[in-house]
């Protein structure tokens, strides 16, 4: 089977910092080797399905910039109109990690459910999905479920499945922003061309940068485990009619194992 060459960390720097007088935050990244290698790691063709699965990853890229030491976030969104169910989970250290199930399409509304945890215990929310948008839904996720006006947006260019280029770009207001000023802030964002070069990128203040990596936790012992276990459940002995090892794929990150 031929698969192809993944590097171990895909990184991309999040640019963070300040605009419009210091009244809102702004982070700005360029996520596309990231996004490229989630999409080839997990093999995911259906543009449908990797456009969400890229825009659910860039949002959680963002997010990330916004936890403190120990925080983690997660995002379980359901999306019957799109057929599709997206696990994110953004960590405070820059990790971040996606996956996508298909399911039969069905419903006319999907839910953003989230949880913010760290040691000192966890907060859930839930939300519906307005629209076909993930950001657009963890955006409304944020304004219904934490009282917090943010704007969300990603800008991705695929081709036949594969990332040409994704930027996306999150913004929330400071308590001494003006009144008006979310609402200029998403009309500048709806504007063509590239996000860097809109307003609330352009005008930005960088403050520092924080590098994230598409990152998962699977490893050969773990799924090796897991196959045991199955094993023993339904008494096969786990190998093929030739005899030969079994192969293991993380259905997080598509990485295969031969056990």
């Amino acid at each position: 089977m031929n698969r192809p060459t993944i590097t171990e960390a895909a990184e991309a720097p999040l640019i963070r910092g300040l605009a419009y007088e210091d009244a809102a935050r702004v982070f700005w990244i360029d996520n596309t080797v990231p996004i490229r290698e989630l999409l080839e790691r997990t093999g995911t063709k259906r543009p449908e399905t990797a456009n969400a699965l890229a825009e659910s990853f860039s949002a959680a890229c963002l997010l990330s910039g916004t936890l403190k030491d120990g925080q983690r976030l997660t995002f379980n969104i359901d999306s019957p109109p799109l057929g599709l169910r997206i696990r994110v989970d953004a960590e405070a250290s820059g990790s971040v990690r996606a996956y996508v199930e298909e399911r039969s399409a069905f419903g006319a509304y999907g839910t953003v459910r989230g949880v913010r945890s760290s040691a000192s215990g966890q907060f859930t929310g839930i939300a519906d999905l307005p629209d076909r948008s993930v950001a657009r839904g963890i955006e409304h996720y944020f304004r219904q479920s934490e009282q917090n006006e943010i704007c969300l947006r990603t800008r991705i260019a695929m081709d036949e499945g594969r990332c040409e280029s994704s930027e996306a770009v999150f913004v929330q207001l400071l308590p001494n922003a003006p009144e008006g000023l979310l609402r200029r802030i998403a009309a500048s964002l709806e504007r063509p061309g590239a996000l860097r070069d809109l307003e609330p990128v352009r005008r930005m203040r960088k403050l520092d940068e924080l590098p994230v990596r598409w990152q998962c936790y699977c490893s050969r012992e773990m799924l090796a485990g897991m196959a045991d276990r199955l094993k023993r459940s339904d008494g096969t002995d786990g190998s093929g009619a030739n005899g030969k090892a079994r192969e293991a794929v993380c259905r997080i990150c598509g990485r295969h194992y031969d056990l």
